[in-house]
């Protein structure tokens, strides 16, 4: 399903699963990397004016920081996976 759902974002997606991995792991990440794909990937789809920045290290910065805190939001009602299902369902499809 996540595969699916960035393959089907418009515009295209930005990174690959592998690109997105590598991030992860060189940055520490520790949420799912599949899960961290889709949402760097929405965030590009949807709202790039507002993460983008001349320097390339602080825009990468400002989608992982964004990523953090939209998986790991405190005041969610659902799961941290079942929140991404959801948007998935209920605003996506």
């Amino acid at each position: 399903m996540k595969r699916e759902w960035v393959e089907q974002m418009k515009p295209s997606a930005r990174w690959t699963e592998q690109e997105v991995r590598d991030i992860a792991d060189g940055y520490g990440i520790d949420m799912p990397y599949l899960s961290l794909y889709v949402i760097m990937n929405k965030f590009y789809s949807d709202q790039r004016k507002a993460f983008e920045d001349e320097d390339e290290e602080r825009t990468l910065k400002r989608y992982l920081d964004g990523a953090n805190g939209w998986y790991y939001d405190s005041d969610a009602t659902n799961t941290e996976e079942a929140k991404l299902y959801c948007y998935w369902k209920y605003i996506v499809n």
